[in-house]
């Protein structure tokens, strides 16, 4: 009996068989392409409090490689660059002592905001890892036929977006963000160091928050109380 496209795409156990490779194939991708961060924070110290300045800027910055998203607001004062690149880490999650490695598909974003006096700047980072990737392919109706790392890329810019907005949902060990996709991305917020090579922007911010997303919950996998929260039902109550 043939499986259709759409009974294939909805597949449970297709999904379960192909996310491994999914996953590996974001990671390959990702290290393909990878934003050099140095040449992106040097580039953004050389930022002047003027419209001309910011936007030679953004043009500069689109060219980079790993470069993902440039876009500005409706006034023209405030803008975020997100860039990409994979990277090993250590991570310590907040209710455990043990530290360990992943290798993560990592997002650094850098809000910038022009004044007269000078220009404002924000960084943040946000990772995701291999089993956080998996359980995106198989908890999320994310199209097998498109690459996955688009996806991510979106996902990434939603985070931030999230963020900037203060729109995350606390649980008492970490925090969800709702995703692009029906569902939430779950982890945790840790402080990491930024590497000395980064330039003259290490005696700015020595130290990046960063939210590490361990694993994507679908709507059937979320707690009822974070659900609510995600989709802007606070004032809901359980019966």
């Amino acid at each position: 009996m043939q499986m259709r496209h759409g009974e294939f795409s909805t597949s449970k156990s297709m999904r379960e068989s192909l996310k491994r490779g999914r996953a590996r194939q974001a990671l390959t991708t990702a290290s393909s392409q990878p934003l050099v961060p140095e040449r992106l924070f040097d580039l953004i110290m050389e930022a002047r409090p003027n419209a001309k300045s910011v936007k030679r800027l953004l043009a500069r910055a689109k060219r980079q490689t790993g470069v993902t998203k440039v876009s500005g607001s409706p006034c023209g004062k405030r803008f975020l660059l997100v860039g990409r690149y994979v990277k090993t880490m250590t991570f310590q999650k907040p209710d455990e002592f043990l530290e360990y490695n992943d290798t993560v598909i990592t997002y650094i974003g850098v809000r910038l905001q022009a004044h007269r006096a000078g220009v404002s700047i924000w960084a943040g980072g946000v990772s995701f890892g291999k089993h956080a990737l998996e359980r995106f392919v198989e908890r999320s109706d994310v199209d097998f036929h498109a690459p996955l790392l688009p996806h991510i890329d979106a996902e990434a810019k939603q985070i931030f977006r999230s963020w900037e907005n203060e729109a995350v949902i606390p649980e008492r060990n970490g925090q969800h963000y709702r995703a692009m996709k029906p569902g939430t991305w779950s982890g945790y917020t840790q402080d990491v160091p930024m590497e000395r090579e980064w330039g003259r922007f290490v005696s700015v911010l020595p130290r990046l928050p960063m939210f590490c997303a361990r694993t994507f919950l679908s709507d059937d996998e979320m707690r009822p109380t974070v659900w609510m929260r995600a989709y802007g039902a606070q004032n809901c109550q359980l019966l």
